[in-house]
């Protein structure tokens, strides 16, 4: 299976990296599959593998424990969106989720892009995992209504349920 990410700063500036995922590939460094990133840019997504940033890197296959590391640069106060601009050869049911540690949440990229700031300047490792199960208690399948929009606001501890017409 193939996941292509692609990072876009308000300034104009892209990034697009690739996951790869298949039977014939490990979680460590795969000669032939694996391609470090030699062109670092200022503001800037790339996986991470012994602590080398990589532009094409290969897993073993999919499964709800697996975390994929990345890197994430800033230069300075920009708005940044990150998205799955393509998807093979992974069934249509397999969630991929973008986890964000700062703000402790799981946005399923299937749904589009997740955008967020950044006013740090330099380089954070911590921040974003690329993971395939959410953390978050609820389920899809436990909650249905299409109409129904949560939201939690980690910096105020508060959670915000808009539509809800079921108890």
């Amino acid at each position: 299976g193939l996941v292509r990410l692609e990072l876009t700063v308000s300034n104009g500036n892209k990034r697009n990296f690739v996951l790869l995922f298949g039977d014939s590939t490990t979680d460590g460094f795969d000669y032939g599959y694996d391609a470090r990133t030699i062109d670092p840019q200022e503001d800037d997504l790339n996986s991470f593998l012994n602590n080398k940033k990589m532009v094409i890197q290969s897993f073993a296959p999919i499964n709800n424990d697996k975390v994929v590391d990345l890197v994430f640069n800033s230069s300075g106060t920009f708005n940044y969106t990150i998205e799955m601009i393509d998807i093979e050869n992974i069934p249509e049911d397999q969630d991929v989720y973008l986890r964000d540690h700062l703000t402790d949440t799981y946005f399923n990229l299937r749904n589009g892009a997740y955008s967020f700031s950044s006013e740090i300047n330099g380089e954070d490792s911590n921040r974003f995992d690329i993971v395939f199960e959410s953390g978050e208690t609820l389920s899809n399948e436990e909650f249905l209504n299409d109409n129904t929009i949560i939201y939690v606001n980690n910096t105020e501890d508060m959670l915000y349920v808009k539509g809800l017409t079921t108890k």
